[in-house]
């Protein structure tokens, strides 16, 4: 990677500096990435609607944005055995020395249903064993993750909801089991992972929730 500006980023658990990522030019971008951009910016077109005085449409695209991270929650809460009374772990600050930090886009397929979301993603790992992963959809931050050698803890900001729990995340936690593989790690028992010029897909072939997408180079 050249070398590009710095630009701060944001987030529910600290500030950090990473690497302005810049997208190659149309007639440079692998297939699969293209595909990949293609599906983004048709996510974003469902928000977005082209069609401004279909009102009722536009509304019903805004709602499923809040709702996904109910739905999510819903999910988990009869899934898994995440604790919400656990002391949270301290804010990652991503600008300490030692901290490795990618900036991409990705598209989350959830699970049981066809509906997708794009929106950017933001993964870091520490020397130390951390890992930090974060995915928004403009205005909005929908999933904040981390976790340590002993401990890992999920955050779903628009609903105000926090989980976190001892030893390894559960294995539904599909974005902090991304975390994991990306640092390293292997995937959860039964799960897919690819990786090819760039372009990663984690999928849970169990209920079909997938997290596909790539970082700036």
């Amino acid at each position: 990677m050249g070398p590009l500006d710095k630009v701060l980023i944001e987030s529910p658990l600290g500030r950090c500096n990473v690497d302005e990522g810049v997208l190659t030019p149309e007639h440079n971008v692998r297939p699969l990435r293209f595909n990949i951009l293609q599906r983004f910016e048709s996510c974003g077109r469902s928000v977005n609607l082209i069609d401004l005085s279909s009102t009722r449409q536009k509304l019903g695209d805004v709602c499923r944005l809040f709702l996904l991270p109910l739905y999510l929650f819903l999910f988990l809460l009869g899934s898994t055995s995440c604790s919400t009374l656990s002391h949270p772990l301290p804010p990652a600050n991503l600008s300490e020395p030692g901290w490795k930090v990618r900036q991409g886009q990705a598209i989350w397929k959830l699970p049981g249903s066809q509906s997708e979301i794009a929106g950017e993603v933001i993964f870091a790992s520490s020397p130390q064993g951390k890992t930090f992963i974060q995915f928004s959809k403009s205005p909005f931050t929908m999933v904040v993750g981390q976790c340590t050698p002993k401990r890992w803890q999920v955050e779903f900001p628009p609903q105000n909801k926090r989980y976190a729990g001892p030893g390894n995340p559960p294995k539904r936690l599909t974005w902090l089991q991304l975390a994991r593989v990306l640092a390293g790690k292997n995937p959860p028992t039964g799960w897919t992972w690819t990786e090819s010029e760039g372009n990663w897909r984690l999928q849970n072939p169990g209920n079909g929730e997938t997290i596909e997408g790539f970082f700036f180079q």
